[in-house]
């Protein structure tokens, strides 16, 4: 299925508590309330390996404080980009729609 952001592509949805990637590789995340009327975006993030960051994520509690549906997660693998162009898809996501829990 996938979601559209911007010019971005992000793979998903997939369930926060239960998403198994077996290869660590950099990546953006968007935490998302998947909601009927629409995606809400909470947070958006880059990491390295994206998978042993969501678990033990320290926004975890401000993602269920907003949370009114399914909390989930959708991925862009940033592999072969520069960590500075991963920073870049961050920064333009968060100024477009301010997530709640984006420090």
């Amino acid at each position: 299925m996938g979601l559209n952001i911007l010019s971005y592509h992000f793979d998903g949805p997939f369930d926060v508590d239960a998403i198994e990637i077996r290869e660590k590789r950099c990546g953006v995340y968007l935490i998302v309330d998947q909601a009927p009327e629409g995606p809400y975006i909470l947070d958006v993030g880059e990491v390295s390996e994206i998978e042993d960051r969501l678990v033990y994520h320290l926004r975890r509690n401000c993602w269920e404080r907003y949370r009114r549906h399914q909390l989930v997660v959708y991925l862009a693998f940033t592999t072969g980009q520069s960590r500075e162009e991963s920073k870049e898809v961050v920064d333009s996501i968060k100024l477009t729609f301010d997530p709640p829990c984006r420090e």
